[in-house]
C-alpha cells in the first residue's frame, strides 16, 4: 500500500477521505483569493465540483454514491447544496 493511501485511510470522517478535501480546498481557496474572490467561496466550491467531476467520469466514491442515492443521505445533500449556494453567492444569474 502506498504512503498516500495510508494517509487517506488514516484521516477519514465516516467514509470520506478528509485528506482529499484538504488537498483540493487549499489550492482552490488560494487561487480564488488571487483571482479576486473570497477564499471561502473557492473552498465551498470543492464539494459540488468534486461530485460533478466524479459523476462525469463515472468514478465510484462513497460521497458520489451517497449523493445520488435518492432515498437516503439528506444531510450530505443539504451540505453540498449549501456549499454550492455559498460558492455561487453574488454571481449574477
Amino acid at each position: 500500500m502506498s504512503t498516500l493511501q495510508n494517509i487517506r485511510d488514516w484521516f477519514r470522517l465516516f467514509d470520506f477521505a478528509v485528506v482529499d478535501f484538504v488537498v483540493s480546498a487549499v489550492p482552490i481557496a488560494l487561487t480564488a483569493h488571487y483571482a479576486g474572490f473570497p477564499a471561502y467561496r473557492g473552498a465551498a466550491a470543492v464539494l459540488p465540483i468534486s461530485i460533478a467531476t466524479h459523476a462525469l467520469f463515472a468514478i465510484d466514491t462513497p460521497m458520489t454514491n451517497q449523493f445520488f442515492d435518492i432515498d437516503n443521505h439528506f444531510v450530505l445533500k443539504a451540505v453540498v447544496l449549501l456549499s454550492l449556494l455559498v460558492a455561487a453567492e453574488g454571481w449574477p444569474f
